[in-house]
């Protein structure tokens, strides 16, 4: 079981990353409702071209996908060696547990469908931070799963050149309010 003291790195290294100045640029294909009130204009951060925004979000929607289907190998290649992750119930793991190589871990989550649609990208030099949700129909442990996370990855390049690489994800239930009853 990992402890609960790791959670500072991430923390504040995602809260360094949104004290650079960032550019934010939105995305509309998320579940309605859901999409980010964020302005799409530039401010005084690093202008990101159409394409680099599209590979991080690529990138996003890709990574889901390789921990579903258990490719361990590009999981292992894009995620840094001090990767953590702090799941929905506030547990932090390492980048081992979450692939699977240590074995004490055990995949609690059954995942029938799935659809990851990244909203946003906040770009800094070396840096960025993808938001999405995930819709999903899942059980954990047996229990039916929320059918909405968001979700904040961040990503980390050596240089211009470099691969993004992705540090830490953190996800949270969304919570959707009660539908009313018509009379």
């Amino acid at each position: 079981m990992t402890g609960y003291s790791r959670i500072a790195g991430p923390t504040f290294l995602a809260l360094a990353l949104l004290l650079s100045p960032p550019t934010s640029f939105g995305e509309s294909d998320a579940p309605s409702g859901l999409n980010s009130s964020q302005d799409e204009s530039s401010e005084a951060g690093v202008n990101p071209s159409d394409a680099e925004r599209d590979a991080l979000m690529d990138l996003e929607r890709k990574s889901h996908h390789w921990w579903l289907d258990g490719d361990t190998e590009a999981l292992n290649e894009l995620m840094k060696d001090d990767y953590r992750f702090v799941a929905p119930n506030g547990a932090v793991e390492t980048k081992a547990w979450v692939t699977g190589v240590d074995p004490d871990s055990v995949r609690m989550l059954q995942v029938e469908s799935m659809t990851v649609s990244p909203q946003e990208v906040i770009l800094g030099d070396n840096r960025a931070i993808v938001i999405a949700v995930i819709e999903m129909d899942a059980t954990v442990s047996g229990r039916p799963a929320p059918r909405l996370l968001r979700v904040l990855s961040v990503f980390e390049r050596e240089d211009a050149d470099a691969a993004w690489r992705l540090a830490a994800r953190s996800t949270t239930p969304v919570r959707t309010p009660p539908r009313e009853e018509s009379e």
